[in-house]
């Protein structure tokens, strides 16, 4: 009998299923508009077919980045998407005791009990994060608290006072802070990145939502360069690709098609919100690129996604469209079989 380590034995990963791309996607929080034929024509010419053939330099990219964030090099680590990024800082942190909410991005409780640490779990009781009992269950034998700011997947956030906070709760009791911010370039949230210098706190991003690039992979963490020493002891051989990289450095240098890509989600959000109302179907504000509504309906042509969130209902979780196009579409449907 082949032996497995417990904890692993006892993991249970729902299979990720593909969704078709001959309907509108607006079920994974993706970028639905196009990048722009220069951006794309730029990307192209600068892969090199050694690119291929050769191992990656990630060192390239942490330079990007820390150029990016204006930070030391030393304050980042880079990887295939910020859910290895969070595998990283479980491996390394998730000695003991891990708080979280429920509902939570789920690899937070898979990861957790993948390395054998004792999960909690706060419930959202209503549309707003649970902070009052959340603070009171930082305590000694925690170990490492997580959260998502924008919080996913609800879609409301908590400011900056609220974070400090809690990182100095985390200060008191020898915990570890890690703020997920992959929402927050739809939000209007100050980052938590300032507060890394204090010793505690680790900051997650990731291409995939503002950025707009979510099949190429693109993750990294801000910390403490103490922490980032910590958490590069674990990474890959190779943690990020060259077509990554290559991307990567693209994307930055066309970064005015990211800021208008999230003005114009920010603005459809506004709008869709608006229709909302006027039809009296229930929503939660959101601070994401994603509104969660009471929608006992698929939409036709449109991919949505279920989810179970506060309460006995089952909210539809609809991504907000970039294109104006794909707007009025979702309007239309969302209307049409109301």
């Amino acid at each position: 009998m082949i032996r497995v380590r417990p904890q692993i034995a006892a993991t249970y990963r729902a299979p990720s299923i593909y969704q078709p791309t001959d309907r509108l996607r607006l079920h994974a929080s993706e970028r639905d508009t196009p990048f722009s034929t220069t951006m794309w024509s730029s990307f192209v010419n600068r892969l090199q077919e050694h690119d291929i053939r050769y191992y990656p330099d990630s060192s390239t990219a942490i330079a990007e980045l820390a150029t990016f964030q204006a930070l030391p090099p030393e304050c980042i680590t880079v990887a295939e998407g910020s859910d290895r990024i969070l595998k990283n800082i479980f491996e390394c942190f998730a000695v003991n005791g891990v708080l979280s909410t429920t509902p939570a991005f789920p690899m937070y409780e898979v990861y957790s009990n993948m390395y054998g640490a004792t999960y909690h779990q706060v419930r959202y009781v209503e549309q707003r994060f649970p902070f009052a009992e959340f603070s009171s269950m930082i305590s000694t034998s925690t170990n490492l608290v997580i959260i998502s700011n924008p919080c996913s997947p609800v879609g409301d956030s908590l400011d900056s006072n609220q974070i400090s906070y809690l990182q100095n709760l985390c200060i008191a009791n020898s915990a570890l802070l890690v703020i997920d911010e992959a929402y927050i370039d739809f939000s209007e949230l100050t980052s938590a990145i300032k507060l890394i210098s204090r010793g505690n706190l680790i900051v997650v991003r990731t291409f995939s939502k503002g950025l707009g690039s979510a099949g190429v992979r693109i993750g990294y963490s801000i910390s403490d360069p103490k922490i980032t020493a910590i958490l590069r002891s674990v990474k890959a051989m190779n943690d990020i690709s060259s077509i990554a990289v290559i991307w990567m450095k693209t994307l930055l240098d066309h970064y005015h098609e990211v800021s208008e890509y999230v003005l114009a989600v920010k603005q459809n959000r506004m709008k869709l919100e608006l229709e909302l109302t006027a039809n009296n179907i229930e929503y939660i504000p959101s601070q994401t690129n994603f509104v969660n509504m009471t929608l006992a309906h698929e939409l036709p042509g449109i991919i949505t996604k279920r989810a179970s969130l506060f309460d006995d209902r089952i909210w539809t979780r609809v991504s907000i469209p970039g294109s104006e196009r794909n707007l009025v579409a979702l309007i239309s449907s969302l209307l049409n079989t109301a």
